[in-house]
């Protein structure tokens, strides 16, 4: 996509006919291409996420699996494939996801036309300076798409563990922090080692006092470790 932008921008930089201004003729292609892009993104953007979601399901399922047969000293807990809390939260990751993935074209294509207009009002369409903010503006799409994509595995991966450890009775979980990241989070880090209940977590955000689950916020690399407590069988006994 910002390949071809490039392309057609370079192109209209040559001189051009008195029968139609350029600004005219850039404004006709660019809602041409947002046409073309926002189509192929709308497409694709459901497959991406169908994609996604599955290599997560078969990656939690079988390390939630082998940590559960760990911290059970041996014990294989059967966790189900589809709780029914987590069919609701894959409903809504789903939908999420689509429409950030639509956002990326939108977002790039608004800033794209934005400097082309200003340069064109400037007088200064064709120069250097053009060039050089669309090839930025492509490195930040491609930057923001990344970091969609990791933000959002991450998120879904939590959401799908923390429904497998419910739907088994488990209910308490051991923050683990990533240790990595140049700038961590302090109090992520105070809670490396602490046990959470899942149905009451802990705060993620002192700004915003929001409480939930280790991954769920932007860049978050923490996850959780489930907390296999069988005491409460053996005072059924």
């Amino acid at each position: 996509m910002v390949a071809e932008y490039e392309r057609m921008l370079h192109k209209e930089a040559r001189p051009y006919t008195a029968d139609e201004s350029l600004a005219t003729r850039l404004a006709r292609e660019l809602r041409e291409f947002d046409r073309k892009w926002s189509r192929r993104f709308a497409e694709r953007s459901r497959m991406l996420t169908d994609q996604m979601l599955s290599r997560v399901d078969r990656y939690t399922s079988r390390a939630l699996a082998s940590s559960l047969k760990e911290m059970s000293g041996g014990l294989t807990l059967k966790t189900p494939d589809m709780p029914a809390g987590l069919y609701e939260r894959l409903m809504a990751a789903t939908k999420e996801n689509v429409s950030l993935i639509r956002s990326i074209q939108a977002d790039f294509h608004e800033r794209i036309e934005g400097a082309v207009m200003r340069s064109i009002a400037s007088g200064n369409f064709g120069a250097r300076s053009l060039f050089e903010e669309i090839i930025k503006t492509g490195q930040a799409t491609k930057q923001r798409a990344e970091l969609i994509a990791v933000d959002q595995t991450r998120k879904v991966t939590t959401a799908m563990n923390a429904e497998r450890m419910k739907a088994v009775g488990l209910r308490k979980f051991e923050w683990v922090h990533s240790g990595g990241g140049a700038d961590p989070r302090e109090l992520h880090v105070r809670y490396n080692g602490q046990i959470f209940d899942m149905d009451d977590p802990p705060v993620i955000e002192e700004r915003t006092g929001a409480r939930g689950l280790p991954g769920q916020l932007i860049k978050c690399r923490c996850r959780m470790r489930p907390v296999v407590d069988l005491t409460h069988y053996l005072d059924e006994q």
